[in-house]
């Protein structure tokens, strides 16, 4: 408003308690969205790749025993969407770490599983996967898929063995990683490492001769 030349603000408040409060409900509205990142952001978000790195795919096979082919195998996540996979000698089959996937000695007359059920489930006999699962490498690293052997070796009263019996990087499926790939891996950092070395040691010696120069001079 302006009077007598001079202008005069007005700043609105809000002391109405039965208004609505635009501050408040922005602090509300931005309360809700955070809670919501907290609980629904981590599923959302998981399984992103890091930016510099690229998606591996892990599978899992399990070879033949007399042991697997007296047995009903399934592997099933504990946590998260996914559903429960019979073992099949010779079938590759996908894991998740994250999510906590376990292999379940089932009964032969627990009918079909499709999806996973806590307190069914929590009655067999259950292992953890001896096997981490590689879902990303650095860009640089020429490994797109990975296999991983396993043999059910034993069932015993305390649960399942199961042993690591071969593992394999690959730059596509079937096509195993070149061994001169390692060789230049190993000479990278060497390479740097030694270049290193000898920066640190020419600047010593840089330090010295300078060091020298100047007490010549002085004298």
């Amino acid at each position: 408003m302006r009077k007598g030349g001079m202008t005069y603000g007005h700043r609105q408040t809000w002391n109405d308690p039965g208004g609505l409060n635009p501050m408040r409900t922005n602090r509300l509205l931005f309360g809700l969205a955070f809670l919501g990142m907290i609980v629904i952001g981590p599923k959302l978000f998981a399984d992103l790749i890091p930016p510099g790195f690229k998606a591996v795919q892990h599978e899992l096979i399990f070879v033949e025993s007399e042991e697997l082919a007296r047995s009903r195998l399934v592997a099933a996540p504990v946590r998260g969407l996914g559903g429960v996979t019979t073992i099949v000698p010779g079938t590759p089959f996908r894991f998740s770490s994250k999510y906590g996937t376990k292999l379940y000695l089932v009964p032969a007359d627990a009918g079909l599983l499709e999806d996973f059920d806590r307190e069914k489930f929590s009655q067999w006999p259950s292992l953890e996967l001896p096997v981490q699962e590689v879902k990303s490498l650095p860009i640089t690293s020429p490994i797109a898929f990975v296999v991983t052997q396993l043999r059910l070796k034993d069932l015993s009263p305390s649960g399942l063995v199961v042993q690591v019996v071969d593992h394999q990087e690959m730059i596509e499926k079937g096509v195993p990683v070149p061994p001169y790939y390692w060789l230049w891996k190993m000479a990278i950092p060497s390479g740097i490492g030694l270049t290193i070395l000898s920066f640190l040691a020419w600047r010593r010696w840089s330090s010295v001769s300078n060091r020298k120069a100047s007490e010549l001079k002085a004298s």
